[in-house]
């Protein structure tokens, strides 16, 4: 049974509490709890492993692939520049050891790409989410 959260927090609690058997959650709110021993990870949803000592689904059951990522945007109409001086300070900032261990320790796997590739990318998951949307006749409620 589908039990939705307001997020992965108040899903994790209801999990460590008995209240839910299980739950699809991002790395950063469940690695903290599984390193304590609070939650079990069973394995990760991507393509390849982003923690190594968990099976990715895709090892499990071939052609499974779902990933949570995050982006960040800015407004329509914001001027190129900014948009790629944003960008190298971000791939900068990500490639400083400390960040990239932090990134790794939530069991996030980051990815520098360019606006044009992460532009591609968002039209691909819209695409591919939409099928599935549309084939399962889902409807917002």
């Amino acid at each position: 049974m589908h039990v939705p959260y307001k997020g992965n927090g108040p899903a994790a609690i209801a999990i460590m509490t008995g209240e839910a058997t299980m739950m699809f959650g991002s790395g950063p709110s469940i690695v903290p709890h599984t390193k304590t021993g609070k939650l079990r990870a069973l394995a990760t949803t991507g393509k390849k492993r982003s923690m190594r000592e968990l099976p990715a689904m895709n090892e499990l059951l071939p052609g499974y692939e779902v990933t949570q990522w995050y982006g960040i945007l800015a407004p329509a109409g914001t001027p190129r520049e900014i948009i790629d001086r944003l960008q190298r300070e971000i791939v900068k900032a990500i490639a400083n050891p400390k960040v990239a261990q932090l990134f790794t320790n939530l069991g996030t796997d980051p990815v520098t790409n360019t606006p044009d590739e992460f532009l591609s990318f968002i039209r691909s998951e819209a695409d591919k989410w939409g099928k599935v949307i549309r084939a399962a006749n889902i409807r917002a409620e």
